[in-house]
């Protein structure tokens, strides 16, 4: 029996004027939806029949809708074959909470259909059901109507229960012109029947979907063409886009379908639904949004052209078709419970993107690139105090739009990659499988991720010391911030780790009251030795003032953090600085671990916890860096650093100094668009 100790519910005795939730106690299970969008006019119309069941006596039902006229509103219940009409005393909008209000008598627990009528505007900006529209190749212009819902944004196009935790079925009807035009949506075509003849117009009618949110709903009307691929399982798997424009969609065509299959083999899961189509949208407000069975991609997030296409539109088309894909298994199978969980499908679809694109290109280095790209860019957000938990309380839609920001993406996929590091690949992908497996088609809230993975750790360890997944990992998502482990030789045979939080800004004050685990965290602590390769492991634990590791008394370095596979910084003595340097001169330890350390070092000395002389020594180093992850670890800090010096007599000598540590390597690359893909 799944535990419910943690589900949240509507507080007893709260009017209903004052919750921004919809009540527990009413549920959607199905949606009929009738929607006409007029290419001309601009406008839409349409009407929904929501078949929901409550489980308690009430006297009012609340819907979502923002910008819908509403003509007609009806509510009957269902006994068996049977129904009977319910008296409606009021119906009206209440925009606080973009509530449409249906006020009845007192009716008892059970099933009831609410229909309604509306209408609406196309032209209200690019969120909700919008006009978008773009130029053929004779100059014309072309008109379509699409969908953009997450996170808030269906009830703009129908009225609905629009939160995660609601899962329904959905029967959609669109109607479309005749001649020219195909209607898309999550699931495949039904039939198609002419709605009104003399208006040249057709009625699509598509297939039952499986339980899915809101905002996954998607439907299009437009003039694409597509191109298709057959999967290994029958599947049919397309691309659309505007014809003049199709040639572009051959390589996401090619990706997403390995893509595909790589992630049914990973999850070991097969795609839940009978068709997967993306699209290209000339206007899109997001880089893309991972309907269930339709994927909606902006213009330059799914195009690429053999000969005008850069290597860095080539990596962002990949990673986001991988990003997405993702999500058809963590977001749509399983959906987070409420936005204060979000990273739940971005995090995760965040790290996978990297695991898929190192699929498709080996040769791309994109577990370094993580490093760079990913770990390093949000560490400089998150240590700051205007930083905030992965996981934390949003009750307005401007609280929600928020949550989707470089914390819940790239925060948590750094997390997850710590994760999988402590607890080894395979019980990490063991434990999100369970998890996949266990909450199919139904929703999850963090902590019922942790009870998986701490199972699947449990049956692939020995190790005595803590074994709860979820108990280390609240203090990495509950709290802001981040740890610098302070590495000191505290005698020849002994090594002393000790934590505090990091923080960017020297004169900025820990308020410890603000976290629970007052800025302590559980820290995985890896390293190597002048005398040992071998990955050594021990843990830092938030209860504990430090933790002492035996080493040889011959050892003249430790290289903590491999790989930066931790989400902390690093702080070392300035002997082992100055040898440390030596390793990456010599290339004597890999990319990411270079990339880690002059991060580091940069970071460490803008927070005045080491001299700029110690960076600026370790920064000679770049003169024989060759690889790309390092140089893109580095160049902002060179960057701010000039700006910084510019009105000093220090900005000339300066600039000497990094030209001269920049000129081997852009010498050896040139300016022809030649080469690896990371020398591009």
């Amino acid at each position: 029996m799944q535990e419910e100790v943690h589900r949240k519910t509507e507080p007893p005795g709260v009017p209903w004027e004052e919750s921004f939730r919809l009540p527990r106690s009413v549920h959607p299970d199905h949606y009929d939806l009738f929607l006409q969008p007029n290419l001309s006019t601009k406008l839409f119309h349409g009407s929904v029949t929501i078949h929901v069941t409550t489980s308690e006596t009430r006297d009012y039902f609340l819907i979502h809708t923002k910008w819908l006229t509403i003509t007609q509103t009806e509510v009957v219940k269902v006994m068996g074959s049977e129904t009977e009409a319910v008296p409606i005393t009021e119906s009206f909008p209440y925009e606080p909470n973009e509530f449409w209000v249906i006020k009845t008598g007192a009716v008892e627990p059970g099933s009831f259909q609410i229909t309604l009528k509306f209408s609406g505007s196309l032209q209200r900006g690019i969120l909700g059901l919008y006009y978008s529209e773009y130029t053929d190749g004779p100059g014309n212009k072309r008109g379509l109507a699409t969908t953009k819902f997450e996170p808030t944004y269906a009830r703009r196009a129908f009225p609905c229960l629009d939160e995660p935790i609601f899962k329904s079925t959905y029967s959609i009807t669109i109607v479309r012109p005749q001649h020219g035009y195909i209607a898309l949506s999550n699931m495949p075509v039904m039939r198609e029947e002419d709605d009104t003849p003399s208006e040249g117009l057709t009625q699509v009618t598509f297939m039952k979907s499986v339980p899915m949110v809101t905002y996954l709903v998607c439907f299009i009307v437009c003039d694409f063409t597509y191109k298709e691929k057959t999967l290994c399982s029958g599947m049919p798997f397309r691309v659309y886009a505007p014809s003049g424009r199709i040639e572009n969609t051959k390589y996401a065509l090619d990706i997403g379908a390995k893509l595909l299959h790589m992630y049914e083999t990973m999850f070991d899961l097969p795609f839940p639904l009978p068709k997967s189509d993306m699209a290209a949208i000339p206007d899109y407000s997001s880089g893309a949004t991972e309907h269930w069975g339709i994927i909606t991609y902006r213009e330059t997030s799914i195009f690429c052209n053999q000969e005008r296409s850069s290597a860095e539109n080539w990596q962002r088309v990949t990673a986001v078709i991988a990003h997405e894909l993702a999500h058809q298994w963590f977001g749509n199978l399983v959906t987070l419970e409420w936005w204060n969980d979000l990273w739940l499908n971005e995090g995760f679809a965040s790290y996978v993107e990297f695991k898929g694109v190192g699929y498709i290109h080996p040769g791309w280095d994109m577990d370094s690139q993580f490093v760079s790209r990913s770990l390093q860019t949000v560490m400089g957000i998150d240590s700051c105090l205007s930083s905030h938990p992965i996981v934390q309380s949003v009750d307005t839609t401007d609280q929600i739009n928020a949550m989707f920001d470089a914390i819940s993406y790239k925060k948590g996929s750094a997390v997850l990659r710590m994760l999988e590091n402590f607890m080894g690949e395979t019980a990490f992908q063991r434990g999100i499988n369970s998890f996949l497996k266990k909450f199919a088609y139904k929703n999850a809230v963090t902590e019922d991720l942790w009870r998986e993975l701490t199972a699947a750790w449990a049956a692939h360890t020995t190790s005595e010391a803590k074994n709860d997944v979820g108990e280390i990992m609240d203090t990495w998502t509950e709290q802001m911030g981040y740890p610098v482990l302070s590495v000191v030789r505290t005698s020849p045979e002994t090594v002393t780790f000790t934590q505090k939080r990091f923080l960017h800004d020297p004169a900025a004050q820990n308020d410890e009251e603000e976290s629970k685990f007052g800025y302590k965290w559980d820290i995985p602590i890896t390293y190597i030795t002048s005398s040992d390769p071998t990955i050594q492991r021990t843990w830092l634990y938030r209860e504990a003032d430090n933790v002492r590791v035996k080493v040889d008394p011959g050892v003249t370095w430790v290289k903590v953090n491999i790989q930066q596979k931790g989400y902390y910084r690093v702080i070392y003595e300035a002997d082992i600085w100055n040898q440390l340097e030596k390793l990456c001169v010599e290339k004597l330890v890999g990319t990411a671990d270079r990339a880690s350390l002059y991060s580091d070092v940069f970071a460490l000395a803008n927070a005045d916890l080491l001299h700029y002389s110690v960076a600026l020594n370790f920064s000679r180093g770049l003169v024989s860096e060759t690889d790309y992850v390092p140089w893109d670890s580095v160049y902002e800090h060179l960057i701010a650093m000039g700006t910084l010096l510019a009105e000093t007599d220090a900005y000339k000598p300066f600039c000497n100094y990094v030209s001269s540590l920049v000129e081997p390597i852009y010498a050896a690359l040139g300016w022809a668009d030649t080469g690896s893909h990371l020398d591009k």
